[in-house]
């Protein structure tokens, strides 16, 4: 064992991939986005199955697809440097 691993044991005592999962904040937070996700892709599936069951082609269910994730690829970059360049507060609260 390294010094520093031996000091970080003493001090923190001995980490785990599961640590954080004992702050409910951050488990609460977890488990919401991972039922917002699921509500997502179920939200796409029916989107595209609903496409399908219309008789549209695969262009139309491509473009329902597109007409989905679109939002993400325009705001992300933009938002992303605004949070850089911007007090991240200010920002949050516009």
């Amino acid at each position: 064992m390294t010094d520093t691993a031996q000091k970080q044991s003493k001090v923190g005592g001995s980490s785990s991939l599961w640590q954080p999962l004992r702050v409910s904040i951050f488990r609460n937070l977890l488990i919401a986005d991972v039922i917002s996700d699921i509500g997502t892709f179920m939200q796409n599936v029916g989107a595209a199955w609903l496409m399908v069951s219309l008789g549209a082609g695969p262009i139309y269910v491509a473009l329902t697809q597109t007409a989905s994730s679109l939002p993400y690829f325009l705001l992300s970059l933009p938002a992303g440097s605004a949070g850089d360049i911007i007090d991240r507060r200010k920002l949050v609260l516009v």
